[in-house]
This record gives structure tokens, sequence and C-alpha cells, in this order.
């Protein structure tokens, strides 16, 4: 099969931006945001095409010089503007694919802990036909909250042993997740994930829990934690550095 891996880098991540004006810039050990989920598609041997999207030039010149893995001659590494929403970015990212090409992975960059073996987890049911996505189950109890006529709110408990909290990547066959797209954003749907756009044209979508935390960088806390877990060898870095 020729694969091809969407790497969404253009948001602005508000919440970090009393850190870093760019999130995707932000170091975990050694190396930017950025590398961290760039490595683990390169490390995978699976992909012949990797696209990045970026939010305007000055960004995309910053990542261009953040990524200081060395980049393999056989996959070809292409960037491309992002959009207002996610949605944007991911319908602009899916135009640039190879036509000829069989499944693409979506996934946001600032999941940065995403590991060759669950990209292999999810390759093995792609292989089947099927698409699939990262996803952890929920653990915590969940409320659904709906507002009372009094002051109090009306509580509803949601049975947690069919909830999933969803991640990336998600990956598809090609020509499925474009039609999906098109079909969704000409209705004007709002869509949060790419399984949200898939299971528009009613197709299914089997889950995979990752082999690590997965967890997005969003807020400042998230970067001290990550380099925490980094340090403790709780996490696992898939790429190696021009200099180690």
């Amino acid at each position: 099969m020729k694969r091809a891996a969407i790497i969404l880098a253009s948001g602005s991540g508000q919440r970090l931006q009393t850190v870093v004006h760019d999130k995707m810039l932000l170091r975990i050990g050694r190396a930017p945001l950025i590398n961290w989920s760039l490595g683990a598609f390169i490390e995978s041997g699976l992909f012949q095409q990797i696209i990045l999207t970026y939010r305007d030039d000055e960004q995309k010149k910053l990542l261009e010089d953040s990524i200081i893995l060395k980049l393999p001659d056989d996959i070809s590494i292409s960037w491309v503007q992002g959009g207002t929403l996610r949605q944007d970015s991911v319908w602009n990212a899916l135009q640039v694919v190879e036509p000829d090409c069989d499944c693409v992975y979506i996934h946001d960059g600032a999941r940065p802990f995403i590991s060759p073996e669950d990209i292999y987890a999810l390759d093995a049911h792609l292989q089947n036909g099927t698409a699939a996505a990262m996803a952890r189950k929920v653990t915590d109890t969940i409320k659904l909250v709906t507002p009372a006529a009094s002051d109090s709110l009306e509580l509803e408990e949601l049975d947690r042993s069919r909830l999933y909290a969803m991640q990336t990547p998600q990956a598809f066959p090609y020509h499925r997740i474009l039609q999906a797209y098109q079909s969704a954003i000409s209705q004007g749907e709002i869509l949060t994930d790419c399984v949200g756009a898939y299971s528009f044209k009613d197709y299914n979508t089997h889950l995979v829990e990752p082999s690590q935390d997965n967890f997005k960088i969003t807020r400042p806390e998230d970067v001290t934690y990550a380099n925490y877990l980094l340090e403790t060898g709780q996490l696992k870095k898939w790429f190696e550095l021009p200099d180690e």
C-alpha cells in the first residue's frame, strides 16, 4: 500500500502563548515539538509522503528551521497552508495527497508521543480495509449537564464503559476520507475530528488504544509534565538528533 501522513501544525496554541509564541516550537527534551510526531512517522518506515500544515509564511519558516531530524530522501515532504478551522486544514492537506495513495494518516502535531508501534497497530486494520483511530477508554465518571428550571443543574451519569477519548493519528482509505470531508463540508458540518467526517458517510472506524500516554500539549503544565516523563524514562523517543 502507498501511505501518506498529514501532520497538523497550523493551530494557534493560544493557551501556551505565555510560554512560547508557537507551541510547535516548544522543546520536549532537546527537540522542538514538531520533531516528535515527524520522527515517529519516519521511523515506522511505512510512508512515501508526509504533509505538514502551516498557518502563514512566517510560521512555515520557523517550522522548517525547527526540524532538526535527518529527513530521508525516499519520503516526499510537502507543506500546505492550513485554514481557519481544523477541518479546513485537513481538507487543504487532502488535496495535495498523491492521487495513487491508498491510505492517509491524519495526526495533530500537538500530540507528540505517538509511537511506530501504534502506527503499525492502525495499519493492521487498514490492510483489512477498515479505518482506525487512536482512542483511550474513559476512566473518569462523566456527567451530562442539562440546565434545569431552577438554579441547579440536572446531571445525567453516562455509561463510561461505552466512552472513549479520541486521539490521533486517525487513519483512513484515502479516497473514502476525501469523499467524506467533501460531503460534510458541503453541508456545513463542523467537525472536531476526522472520525466525525468519516462517520458522516456511515463508514465505520476501529478504535485502538495507544501503547503510551499520547496526551495533547495544550497548557504550560503539559510541557513540564512531558519533560518529567521523558527524564524519568516513562516516555520513549523514536528518533535520534544529529549530534546524538
